[in-house]
């Protein structure tokens, strides 16, 4: 009888993982949230789940300042699209720094118990098959621009600028966004 139980419970589990795993890959995700110690909201959705391909995906975002200190997300000259796999990372609208990053360092304010919109279109070209396509958006921030602030002139070396935004900043991936590739 002891035998026969575990047979089954070794069945139901494996028949379970199996369906879980199937619900996983084909996960549609309309929209992904995360709240920091800071207090700083972000979230990032679409507004279709399902896309042709050869179509652009508009991935829209929000950061909520629910604190009463005053955010700046560090902003990038363009941002970077990364494939891992069958996972899309798009860094905007704030590279995560990795070598030296290509900041133009102004930012976006976000004032506190303030909402901030915006939008990011990830371009057709890097839509490559069909399926679900899992997105995260990257996110850096800082609370204090003082000294890195400033707008290079063409030949001025942006190490100094680099470094000290590289001490302040604080960094978050969201996601995964499903969006099905049709």
């Amino acid at each position: 009888m002891n035998f026969q139980r575990i047979i089954c419970v070794f069945v139901f589990l494996s028949v379970s993982i199996l369906v879980v795993k199937a619900q996983y890959n084909n996960a549609v995700v309309l929209k992904a949230s995360s709240e920091t110690t800071d207090k700083l909201r972000f979230s990032i959705w679409t507004q279709k789940s399902e896309i042709d391909l050869g179509q652009n995906i508009t991935v829209d975002y929000s950061v909520e300042n629910k604190s009463s200190r005053t955010f700046y997300l560090v902003k990038d000259k363009s941002y970077r699209i990364r494939i891992f796999g069958e996972n899309m990372i798009v860094e905007a609208p704030s590279a995560l720094p990795t070598n030296h990053g290509d900041f133009d360092f102004t930012y976006i304010q976000i004032k506190p118990k303030k909402r901030i919109l915006g939008q990011i279109e990830i371009p057709k070209e890097k839509i490559e098959s069909e399926g679900v396509l899992p997105i995260s958006i990257g996110f850096g921030y800082v609370d204090n621009i003082n000294g890195i602030d400033q707008t290079l002139k063409a030949g001025d070396d942006p190490f100094p600028l680099r470094s000290g935004l590289e001490k302040r900043i604080k960094r978050l991936y969201i996601g995964d966004l499903g969006v099905s590739i049709k």
